[in-house]
């Protein structure tokens, strides 16, 4: 009692350990008071009550406080030692009924056990109306919860709009066997209820099938059970439609039956197929497993000699001599890679190597692989360096070339610059002469006057 003291009720937090027990149902906790339990559980006749029953005259209820009235009690029975009311009711009404299955038919004991079965007294639902502890109180929300909660409504709505009625294959089979011809009689229960629901025109929406029991829709029984009641002419017309469905029925089988070994057959075919395709991929995986160092290697291998391909397309572009001892070197050490290559693909056919071995031998050419590059590197740097003085060294010879040519150009033009001054002053010069040579022929020609002859004087003097 723990618990319930720590709940919202009071009245649960004011019980002892000794005063009630707490039940934790799916819907929620329930505190039972176990104060006075037993006198208000009590429905033991009263002594006056059951000896004025005892003497009624009706003859059932004599019978059933026969043992009462007597006053016969067990043997070493305790002072709480009784028998209540209900459980005397049970008792005596299961003993009737035993009584009752053992002297009527199937029919009648279907009818008692509906009856029996509708009575409640082998099956109480309890749910909580309130949560004040008061009588006469019902909450609709929590009522509708609990119902939910244990799939009472599920049920009835199953048993309203599903199958109520129910019996087992056996049970229909020992009742209507007789009925049947000894050729029908001689099918399994299960088969026998088919073949008769069939005959009779059934829809298969009115019965169902289960592992044991077969299923009715409301009222489909009665009509079932009343059909099989009517005249012997209509069984016997009935009889012969179970003997022509039940051939429809086995030649059904039977091609069905061809068919299944037909799937079956293609099935096994599938199967095998499947069986080896897994055994090939299952194979091709091992190997790969095996040889896959080997096969790292050869992926290995490849990159390398593409790297080789590109360091000799370096060394084919040098033009110094460094280049062509870079070439050497590099179809030396492609040579060692396509033998180990070589060596790995005879290896797959005659034995699996060592994976350190074959590891190994790849470090070792990754390794001429390394060496290769840096010679590569340090032989472009001298072919850059010997390209780069050629390159300073033609400048230089241009420069050198143009410089020589332009002084040459400039001595040339400074010497055809003189002849022409020369050509032009000796022009000039020849035109004075002739100037003169005209002027004094023309003075020649003309008589001298005394003050030209003065003047010509004066010009000698000068």
């Amino acid at each position: 009692m723990q618990i319930p003291r720590k709940s919202k009720l009071k009245v649960h937090r004011e019980l002892l350990n000794n005063q009630g027990i707490l039940i934790r149902h799916f819907a929620g906790a329930v505190c039972y008071k176990t104060d006075n339990f037993l006198e208000k559980n009590n429905d033991a006749l009263h002594a006056s009550l059951e000896s004025a029953i005892s003497g009624s005259r009706n003859q059932l209820i004599q019978a059933f406080f026969a043992d009462s009235s007597t006053g016969q009690r067990k043997p070493g029975a305790g002072r709480l030692n009784f028998i209540s009311l209900g459980s005397k009711f049970r008792t005596q009404l299961s003993t009737l009924l035993e009584k009752l299955y053992s002297t009527v038919s199937y029919t009648c004991q279907n009818a008692l056990r509906l009856v029996d079965w509708a009575s409640g007294t082998s099956f109480i639902r309890c749910i909580k109306p309130n949560s004040h502890m008061v009588a006469r109180e019902f909450e609709g929300s929590s009522c509708l919860s609990q119902l939910q909660c244990s799939g009472m409504t599920d049920v009835l709505s199953v048993m309203e709009q599903g199958f109520p009625s129910r019996t087992h294959f056996a049970e229909l089979y020992n009742l209507y066997k007789g009925k049947m011809s000894a050729k029908l009689a001689r099918l399994e229960p299960r088969v026998f209820c088919k073949l008769l629901f069939k005959a009779l025109g059934l829809s298969d929406a009115d019965f169902k099938f289960g592992t044991t029991r077969v299923f009715f829709r409301p009222g489909k029984f009665a009509e079932f059970d009343q059909l099989l009641q009517s005249d012997p002419a209509h069984l016997a017309a009935l009889v012969q439609q179970v003997q022509r469905w039940l051939i429809r029925y086995r030649w059904k089988l039977a091609i069905y039956g061809a068919l299944e070994v037909i799937m079956l057959k293609n099935k096994i075919l599938w199967k095998r197929a499947m069986y080896v395709r897994i055994q090939k991929h299952m194979r091709g995986y091992l190997v790969r497993k095996r040889q896959s160092h080997q096969v790292k290697a050869m992926m290995h291998t490849q990159s390398m000699l593409k790297q080789l391909s590109y360091m000799a397309k370096a060394y084919q572009q040098m033009k110094s001599h460094v280049g062509k001892t870079g070439l050497a070197e590099v179809d030396t050490v492609g040579r060692k890679i396509q033998a180990f290559r070589l060596e790995m693909i005879q290896d797959r056919y005659a034995g699996h190597k060592h994976v350190a071995t074959v590891r190994a031998k790849c470090e070792a050419l990754q390794q001429e692989i390394i060496r290769s590059q840096e010679q590569l590197r340090k032989a472009t740097e001298l072919d850059r360096n010997a390209q780069q003085q050629a390159r300073i060294a033609a400048q230089q010879a241009q420069m050198q070339r143009e410089k020589l040519e332009a002084e040459e150009k400039a001595a040339r033009q400074a010497s055809q610059e003189r002849h022409m001054r020369e050509e032009i002053e000796k022009r000039r010069r020849e035109e004075q002469d002739q100037f003169k040579m005209r002027q004094q022929q023309m003075m020649n020609a003309m008589p001298p006057r005394p003050d030209d002859e003065l003047a010509h004087s004066r010009t000698a003097y000068q």
